[in-house]
């Protein structure tokens, strides 16, 4: 007798599998695709990057035992062409104090946050009057060398639904933070006591 292999009508587990994990990946991508234009994801990635690079200034103040200043800029100051203000976003970098004063730090481009991001500034408590501010060089906040930094706050909010805004502020140990991100943190910690 001869061995002969019959093979059943239908898909092999292997064959479902991989089409279930195709399906899974198209859905998953479209979500992504979805939620990456909404005005919530656009203002929490954005302060979420903008923490990134704010903790790594502050950690290059103090190691290098330099001042690093932050500097933002509306879109009004980053062109002449107002026609282009709608598909621009706030801008900001960091800055590096030397014997030559302010400058850019290597390696460390400016960052915009998304067009329809809009940022209110605080100064040592004083509103942030960018319209009228004739010194666009120097930085509004700084952190020094000792891990300081001056007195700042920036409420981020989205021109496309109200509701949606971040703080980040200087806590009680003078440490720039995201408030409502701090403020989820201690929610958990008492909830874990």
């Amino acid at each position: 007798m001869s061995a002969v292999k019959l093979r059943s009508a239908g898909f092999s587990l292997l064959e479902l599998m991989a089409v279930i994990m195709i399906i899974g990946l198209a859905i998953g991508g479209a979500a992504v695709m979805v939620n990456t234009n909404s005005p919530e994801y656009q203002v929490v990635e954005g302060v979420e990057k903008f923490m990134a690079i704010a903790e790594f200034a502050s950690e290059k103040a103090t190691l290098a035992g330099d001042s690093v200043g932050l500097r933002l800029e509306p879109p009004e100051w980053q062109t002449e062409d107002s026609s282009q203000y709608e598909d621009m976003g706030w801008r900001y970098y960091w800055v590096l104090m030397s014997y030559q004063g302010w400058v850019e730090i290597p390696n460390m481009p400016p960052v915009s946050f998304p067009p329809g991001v809009e940022l209110k500034i605080e100064v040592g408590e004083i509103e942030w009057n960018w319209e009228e501010a004739l010194d666009r060089e120097t930085p509004l906040a700084v952190y020094y060398p000792s891990g300081d930094i001056s007195d700042i706050a920036i409420e981020i909010t989205s021109e496309y639904d109200e509701e949606i805004e971040a703080h980040i502020e200087l806590d009680d140990y003078g440490q720039l933070v995201w408030r409502e991100l701090e403020e989820e943190r201690e929610a958990r910690e008492k909830e874990g006591r």
